[in-house]
């Protein structure tokens, strides 16, 4: 059982952090097209934090949060070369997750979500004061 203030995401924010390196040097910016592009080495940092979480009973809000630090660095990247991630604005990053969760929600076959897991999100949501069904 999970108990609730795992869920705030205070400490899911601060959980997550502890997964990625203090500083990112990010690598170079590789354009493709406008306005596409990658930082070499972002994603495979990104991919290797959240596949620790694979079948863990935090799966679907730790990976998808892993998932929106990595969208904040991405767009960070194109403007700074390093990064310390306590200089992170946790709002940012929450909007993000709850915009990726609150869109998962709408379809959760599509992700191959259990019944737990829809329940492990709405929790997330209760907890933290921004659900609404």
């Amino acid at each position: 059982m999970i108990r609730k203030e795992e869920l705030l995401f205070k400490n899911l924010f601060e959980r997550a952090l502890k997964d990625w390196p203090k500083e990112i040097v990010f690598g170079k910016l590789v354009c493709y097209e406008t306005p596409r592009f990658i930082i070499e080495g972002l994603g495979e940092l990104s991919d290797e934090i959240e596949h620790a979480y694979i079948n863990c009973q935090h799966e679907v809000i730790m990976r998808d949060l892993h998932c929106s630090i990595y969208i904040s660095l991405h767009d960070l990247a194109k403007f700074i070369w390093r990064i310390k991630l306590e200089d992170l604005r946790p709002e940012t990053v929450q909007r993000e997750f709850e915009a990726r969760m609150k869109s998962s929600l709408e379809d959760p076959q599509r992700w191959n979500w259990k019944d737990a897991d829809v329940q492990l999100i709405k929790d997330y949501f209760t907890v933290n004061g921004s659900f609404s069904e």
